[in-house]
Parts: C-alpha cells; sequence; structure tokens
C-alpha cells in the first residue's frame, strides 16, 4: 500500500491538526495487519483515556478509511484514536530520516519556506550524515542567502567524505560568502582521501583554467601551481612547467610569476 493517502498535507486534511494534535497523546498497542484481495486491514488497540479497537482500511486507488469504537467516531468523525493508528502505521512503513525527507518536501511543494527550512534544520541535527537531508538544507540556505551557514555545511560535508565535486562546492559556497579558504589544509584532505597523485592531476586542471584569464596579482594561481609541482615527480614537473612558461610567453607578469612559483621546488 503507498503512502500517499498518508502524507502530511493528506494527513492534515483527513483529520485536521487539532486531532493530530491530540493523537500525539494516544498510546497504540500491537498494529496487526491482514490481506483480503486487494484490501489491507490494520488494527490495533488504542489508548487515550480507555482503550478502543480501531482499525484503517487500505486500498490501492482508494482513500484510506478508518474505524473505531469511541464515541466520537460513532458520530462519523475522525476521531484521535484513528489518527493516532495512522500516524503509528505510517511510522512503521518508513524511517525517521525519510520521514522527514517527507515532511520537508510537503512543506516545499506547498510553498512554505519557512516552514521547510526548520524542518530541514532539525532534520540535519538528527541525522547528520543523511544525504538528502542535507541536500534540501543546502538549497534552501543557498536560496535564500544564508551564504555563512551554506558554507559551514558545505565544508562539514568535505570534511566528511572529500572529493573533486565537492570541493568545488565548497569553493563557490566560499566565494558566496565572501570567506577566503585555507586552500593547503584542504588539499591535504584530498590528498588522504585520493592520493597526492590524483590531487596533483586536479590543481593542473585547475591552475591551467584559472591561469588562460588570470590578470596581476596571481596569488591563487601560484598557489595552485605550487600545488601541483610539489605533488609531481621531478621530470613530470620540469615539462609541465616549461609548458606553462611556454604559454605565457606573451604575458612577462605571468611568467615573471611562475618563476617566483617554482623557486624552491624546481631546481635552477
Amino acid at each position: 500500500m503507498g503512502l500517499s493517502g498518508f502524507s502530511p498535507a493528506a494527513l492534515r486534511r483527513w483529520f485536521g491538526e487539532p486531532v493530530l494534535a491530540r493523537a500525539a497523546n494516544c498510546r497504540v498497542g500491537a498494529i496487526e495487519v491482514s490481506t483480503q484481495g486487494a484490501l489491507q486491514r490494520v488494527t490495533a488497540r488504542v489508548e487515550g483515556h480507555r482503550p478502543y479497537a480501531v482499525e484503517l482500511l487500505l486500498q490501492p486507488g482508494v482513500s484510506p478509511r478508518a474505524q473505531c469504537e469511541c464515541a466520537y467516531a460513532g458520530l462519523g468523525r475522525a476521531c484521535k484514536h484513528q489518527a493516532a493508528l495512522a500516524l503509528a502505521w505510517r511510522a512503521g512503513q518508513v524511517g525517521a530520516a525519510e520521514e522527514a525527507l517527507l515532511v520537508i518536501a510537503e512543506f516545499e511543494s506547498e510553498r512554505r519556506p519557512r516552514e521547510a527550512l526548520a524542518a530541514a534544520e532539525a532534520a540535519q541535527r538528527a541525522h547528520p550524515d543523511h544525504a538528502g537531508i542535507e541536500a534540501h538544507l543546502l538549497a534552501a540556505y543557498e536560496r535564500d542567502g544564508w551564504d555563512e551557514q551554506a558554507l559551514r555545511l558545505r565544508r562539514a560535508a568535505f570534511e566528511r567524505q572529500p572529493g573533486r565535486e565537492r570541493y568545488l562546492a565548497l569553493q563557490r559556497a566560499a566565494e558566496a560568502a565572501g570567506q577566503r579558504l585555507d586552500a593547503l589544509a584542504l588539499w591535504a584532505w584530498l590528498d588522504a582521501a585520493q592520493g597526492a597523485e590524483a590531487t596533483a592531476r586536479q590543481l593542473q586542471a585547475w591552475a591551467e583554467q584559472r591561469l588562460a584569464q588570470a590578470r596581476p596579482p596571481f596569488d591563487y594561481e601560484q598557489t595552485l601551481v605550487r600545488g601541483a609541482l610539489a605533488r609531481m615527480a621531478p621530470p613530470q614537473a620540469r615539462l609541465w612547467w616549461a609548458w606553462l612558461k611556454l604559454q605565457a610567453k606573451n604575458r612577462p607578469a605571468l611568467r615573471q610569476a611562475l618563476d617566483q612559483t617554482a623557486q624552491g621546488i624546481l631546481e635552477a
């Protein structure tokens, strides 16, 4: 049985906020599920002021129905005991993190960004390593201009699992927040995760991209070149440095910067 009839919005339409709030004070006993053809019966004893037998009737393509022995339900109304069983059954179908994601997605679909952000922050505190929750929270931070919070989350994600894409995302977040990263420390994280040779190739590619359009001063470009050279075998480093110098033959300021960069790394 799918969960579409048990989404947060569907439950609010079915029971209403006041009934759902009272359902939180009910205790749901052991849930039993039986199937008759396409019909699924979910039953349990639910205790509020006293225990009542409650039943959910679930069938594909049909809105879920519920029955309860209490007097309130006898008037044809949706009661707190039914709501408590619906909530308990739903919780058993999805994990806590997935439940949180559904709540966040529901707020977003209803264009309630403040509630979505609050739900995402609460979910991230409870499940700090869940990629889906992290993605929702990052999207909310970056959409609403919470640049420092987005940077903090991007840094935590990178340190948890260093990699090229996460490093680039961290760079973009730092630029948006107007902060400068400690590139050397971050590259050390990359070295530990993937090896210095792989990091050297990435630094080499980034340096070439930046140098093609760079203008003085070349501080960050020099840092990139120095980081790549330091991770290369000497013959490879000399060959690449010579190639860079050739590319900069008509840019004297850049050639001078490259000469300064190689000092202490390449032999004269």
